[in-house]
């Protein structure tokens, strides 16, 4: 699919599952991809290309090998102007499963390592299965410990929002929408570290201003 912005084309590429804003659900079945060089005989060179996939903790490991070695060799063609998000789901959804969890962190880290851009993890309903802030960042802090440039987890600290400059044309606005629909009295430690936004009604003025703060931008 492809999508003009100010004229100069933006590429995305879906290969995962993206999870509804505030419905957070999500389907697992298998999504295909399509081939960018095949999408459009325009010769202008994109402002900046996404990649995204989600609900990738879901795969097997020895299975689904083919999406994975897909996505692998889009990213290792891709150039620096460009950034791969893994929309959430990057574990498996039961509780007690961190062994196998860390290996499947490893895995979707593993197809971006002669990536040229830069990476992104976002939390989605498997992040937030135990309900407790601390063991959310559990997962936040093991992607963060391999230290490579470029590698991030954004919205961080059990915050719902970031706001990423990517050129002087071009921001990206990240939300986690399960802080935004929880029950916060189920979730222990919720907002502690994120002292910023602490009600929805903030979170609320604060995408506004990130939006004010974005204009005559895309």
């Amino acid at each position: 699919m492809k999508y003009l912005f100010r004229k100069k084309m933006v590429h995305f590429l879906v290969l995962g599952i993206l999870l509804g804003l505030l419905n957070g659900c999500a389907t697992y079945k298998e999504q295909k991809s399509t081939d960018l060089t095949a999408l459009s005989e325009e010769k202008e060179t994109p402002v900046h290309t996404f990649y995204i996939a989600g609900g990738l903790g879901n795969l097997k490991e020895g299975k689904d090998d083919q999406i994975m070695d897909l996505l692998k060799s889009q990213l290792d063609n891709a150039t620096e102007n460009s950034t791969m998000i893994f929309t959430g789901d990057n574990i498996s959804p039961k509780e007690g499963q961190w062994e196998s969890d860390k290996k499947r962190i490893e895995r979707q880290i593993a197809i971006t390592d002669n990536y040229k851009g830069q990476t992104i993890f976002m939390p989605g309903d498997f992040e937030w299965k135990s309900f407790d802030a601390e063991k959310m960042e559990a997962v936040e802090d093991y992607i963060k410990k391999i230290n490579r440039e470029g590698l991030n987890v954004f919205p961080e600290n059990t915050c719902p929002l970031e706001r990423i400059v990517l050129n002087d044309k071009l921001d990206m606005i990240l939300i986690d929408s399960n802080w935004f629909i929880s029950n916060w009295d189920r979730v222990k430690d919720i907002n502690k570290k994120c002292t910023d936004i602490i009600t929805r009604r903030r979170f609320s003025e604060e995408l506004e201003g990130m939006i004010n703060d974005g204009q005559d931008k895309n």
